[in-house]
């Protein structure tokens, strides 16, 4: 038997909604620490 697709799962799509946003949060984290580093060093 299949394992349930992640859309018919509501649990799993939740838990991956959130695992997405938190990756999205982290991303944003690390480009704004890029940008620091870039303006640290034209100083």
């Amino acid at each position: 038997m299949e394992a349930p697709a992640f859309w018919e799962d509501p649990g799993r799509a939740a838990e991956l909604q959130k695992e997405r946003s938190q990756i999205l949060t982290t991303l944003e984290d690390y480009r704004r620490r890029a940008a620091q580093i870039e303006d640290l060093e034209v100083l």
